[in-house]
């Protein structure tokens, strides 16, 4: 689930891929690269790893690639 609290919506994502300073999710809403956002998590990558995260866009694409579960893509970091 990600959240934009500034901009006031929610929606779901995808993870698809981590890194020890962000991750890449898909989903179906465009998020503009600045924006801070929340990240949970229902079932976290492993039994350590935190539930939230909190983040900041660095990017986002259209994504067009058959099989993408989401519209965009995007990439962030964690503040």
């Amino acid at each position: 689930m990600l959240t934009d609290d500034r901009a006031g919506y929610s929606c779901y994502a995808q993870l698809k891929n981590l890194s020890g300073n962000g991750m890449c999710i898909e989903t179906e809403y465009d998020y503009r690269p600045g924006s801070e956002i929340d990240i949970r998590f229902g079932n976290p990558a492993s039994k350590s790893a935190p539930k939230k995260y909190h983040a900041i866009v660095k990017w986002c694409k259209p994504l067009v690639a058959p099989g993408s579960i989401g519209s965009f893509g995007v990439g962030v970091k964690y503040i």
